[in-house]
């Protein structure tokens, strides 16, 4: 049995409940409305007697894309050549990194971002890149960091296949 609970959340129902798997409300969303609501949510969120899925915990891994990739990663999960930018926010500096990785073009994909949201694709040779890579760190400044990957032309082709797990069973697949 499933219910929908369109922008709001009541406590004591979500108590009710098994699991409480959070589709499109969840910290994202009140992250982009305001602090209140971000605050809001999040003890909400916080609450075990909630039964929130997926936790909070796992939200945050999920959010900060440089942190997941990089932790599949390390357990031997390809992913496309990527550095994370943080506190060091200098144009210069991450074409630089770029050049010296050899990559002709890059993406900037920000921390809490999602369905595309955000996202800057920047070709080394264009012109003035570095002044498009400042003038897009600054409207993205409220974002805490920044996954820079190299531009993979498959991804402008392909569907990219996202699978989903609950206790460790596998549930389903969606294309995007």
């Amino acid at each position: 049995e499933a219910t929908y609970y369109p922008n709001k959340l009541n406590e004591k129902e979500l108590q009710k409940n098994d699991i409480n798997f959070l589709a499109g409300i969840n910290l994202l969303n009140a992250w982009e409305k305001s602090d209140a609501e971000y605050n809001k949510w999040f003890k909400i969120m916080e609450d075990p007697k909630n039964n929130i899925y997926p936790s909070l915990k796992e939200q945050f891994f999920l959010y900060n894309k440089g942190d997941y990739l990089k932790y599949y990663e390390k357990k031997g999960i390809p992913i496309a050549p990527t550095f994370i930018v943080r506190e060091d926010r200098n144009a210069k500096d991450i074409i630089t990194k770029v050049k010296k990785q050899g990559w002709p073009a890059f993406v900037l994909k920000p921390h809490y971002a999602y369905a595309n949201i955000g996202i800057g694709k920047f070709d080394i040779n264009e012109p003035n890149v570095q002044g498009k890579v400042s003038k897009y760190l600054t409207k993205h400044k409220r974002f805490p960091g920044f996954v820079c990957q190299e531009v993979m032309d498959g991804f402008a082709k392909f569907w990219e296949v996202k699978s989903f797990w609950l206790d460790g069973k596998f549930k389903y697949y969606v294309a995007m």
